[in-house]
């Protein structure tokens, strides 16, 4: 995989570091993985795209990214709301939605995903784990942006339930790319390396 296969499918990317990390008691971005942050080790896991946002609250910086806040209506509505506030400022008619708490996913898994877009029918496309259907990470089309913040709109944050509505399909990929660290007693399994 190199910037060309993302850029010939318009496919950027979005790192979502916006949460409030409620069950893991700090910022989850800024946990360190082998001497770099979670948010600083997705970047470089995912340095082929030639469009990156991140999700976050305002003033955070990301090296070579551009920081994208919650639209104000839909803002705290977790992390829909930031995917949302991603897809309506982006240029490429795809955006890649990592979360920061997932900082093993990889390129390999990046072009699983973007290899099931189906450029006629665009729906996200989401992962497939050994419990099944895995809304993030995923690839969503920019001009599900509406239709996202209607439901949002409507109080509905789940994103596996917002899914279920508006279609998407999905694809296995690696476990590993999949693990995902929320608590202090996972990033005691996973994280201090």
């Amino acid at each position: 995989m190199n910037s060309d296969f993302f850029c010939s499918r318009s496919i950027g990317l979005l790192i979502l570091a916006g949460g409030r990390s409620t069950r893991m008691g700090k910022d989850k971005a800024g946990l360190m993985l082998d001497g770099k942050t979670f948010a600083s080790t997705i970047a470089y896991n995912m340095k082929y795209f030639d469009e990156k946002l991140v999700s976050a609250f305002s003033g955070y910086v990301l090296e070579g990214f551009e920081t994208v806040t919650d639209e104000p209506e839909i803002e705290g509505k977790g992390p829909m709301a930031g995917i949302v506030s991603g897809l309506a400022v982006c240029r490429s008619r795809w955006l890649l939605i990592v979360p920061c708490d997932m900082p093993f996913f990889d390129i390999d898994a990046a072009g699983k995903l973007a290899m099931a877009i189906d450029m006629s029918d665009p729906r996200p496309v989401t992962a497939q784990g050994k419990n099944g259907k895995v809304p993030l990470p995923g690839i969503y089309p920019k001009d599900t942006a509406d239709k996202i913040r209607g439901f949002l709109m409507q109080g509905i944050y789940r994103a596996s339930d917002i899914l279920e509505q508006i279609g998407s399909s999905m694809v296995k990929i690696d476990e590993k790319s999949l693990i995902n660290i929320n608590t202090p007693e996972e990033y005691a399994i996973y994280g201090k390396r």
